[in-house]
């Protein structure tokens, strides 16, 4: 898909390397933030430890559950869950990001004889969801940036709720 011998793809494939390792480490902070809180969720040693081997979904499931179980007024425990589903929002990013490969936005064409043809490139590299080739399918810089800070100030407000609201409240 790119010919790494041409500078100018090369630049544009190393604008991505900071912004996507600065999301993925994000991200696992986030994950280390969900399992914080089904540590002190759950009173169940067993459910703890296994759930540290679960996927980020499943694992975000139990911390849905044992809010719901959790003993505290109802309105802070949906507020806790609103926040938590963006959490889950935010796996798709990390999905996207893990799961397909950057290469340029590009639109292709079937022939008539069944050959592929290009059509037009985007100067901007995209990370692109299935099906390939479908022009702005897939997280550009731009969007990618700015869930980056939506992460962080996620990751803020969920460490800040497990250190006020549930560790005080013990």
């Amino acid at each position: 898909m790119f010919n790494l011998t041409d500078k100018s793809e090369e630049d544009k494939r190393r604008d991505w390397y900071s912004p996507i390792g600065e999301y993925v480490l994000l991200f696992s902070d986030l994950e280390f933030e969900l399992l914080n809180w089904i540590d002190l969720l759950s009173d169940n040693r067993l459910l703890r430890r296994i759930t540290k081997t679960f996927q980020f979904s499943r694992m975000h499931d139990v911390l849905l559950e044992l809010i719901d179980e959790y003993e505290a007024p109802l309105g802070t425990k949906e507020k806790w869950k609103r926040e938590w589903l963006k959490a889950r929002v935010m796996s798709s990013t990390r999905n996207l990001i893990c799961h397909n490969p950057p290469i340029d936005n590009f639109r292709l064409a079937i022939n008539d004889d069944g050959k592929v043809s290009l059509i037009s490139r985007a100067v901007e590299v995209h990370i692109l969801k299935k099906p390939i080739g479908e022009s702005g399918s897939g997280l550009s810089l731009k969007k990618l940036t700015k869930d980056i800070e939506k992460l962080r100030e996620l990751l803020i407000r969920l460490d800040s709720m497990h250190t006020e609201e549930i560790v005080r409240g013990d």
